[in-house]
């Protein structure tokens, strides 16, 4: 059963693809490209017992590389989502503008 809250975020996701769309914007390979990234789960490898020098660097250097990969992919998918919300937010007010603008020049 759907409760109004996802109704309302499918709705905006509804008219956010077409706001995307009609500006150019190819929703679906993106939509798919997102999808991709937020299923892509990345962790720290074990940490095996260190044998010799040549081990230890290799797997400390193996995780601040998976550090910064996790970081960069945490880091993207917030502001992917912050920039979604922020053009959202002025499409809305971008309508809101023109129905008002529409019913007060219809009530002159």
């Amino acid at each position: 059963m759907k409760t109004a809250a996802m109704a309302t975020d499918d709705s905006a996701d509804v008219k956010a693809s077409i706001l995307l769309g009609s500006r150019g914007f190819d929703v679906p390979s993106m939509a798919q490209k997102m999808e991709t990234l937020k299923s892509t789960t990345i962790e720290p490898t074990e940490i095996s017992p260190v044998t010799d020098i040549q081990g230890f660097l290799k797997g400390e250097r193996e995780q601040a590389l998976l550090g910064a990969i996790i970081e960069s992919k945490n880091s993207t998918m917030k502001s992917a989502s912050q920039r979604h919300s922020q053009a959202l937010q002025q499409f809305w007010e971008e309508e809101k503008e023109r129905v008002l603008s529409a019913l007060l020049g219809s009530t002159k």
